[in-house]
């Protein structure tokens, strides 16, 4: 659906998929790409940081995990600085 356009049917179909293959990191990505079309930028950046802080071996990704997991879904937030 996603490369044909029908960007609603493809993140509906996904979720659907996600429901039933809840361990199935591939379906993550595509979701995150769909929701990309749909303009959910920050809905399809915290799908992606969090499959890639959840899966990624890189050490230095490893080691910033718990960072990227809690700015994931919150990346338009400003931290208050006082």
């Amino acid at each position: 659906y996603r490369c044909l356009g029908r960007f609603q049917e493809s993140v509906k179909t996904l979720e659907g998929a996600r429901a039933l293959f809840p361990h199935n990191r591939a379906v993550e990505v595509f979701l995150a790409m769909a929701c990309h079309n749909l303009g959910q930028y920050e809905r399809s950046a915290e799908i992606l940081l969090r499959t890639l802080a959840e899966t990624s071996a890189d050490p230095s990704i490893q080691r910033y995990r718990r960072a990227i997991l809690t700015y994931a879904p919150c990346l338009g937030d400003v931290w208050d600085q006082g």
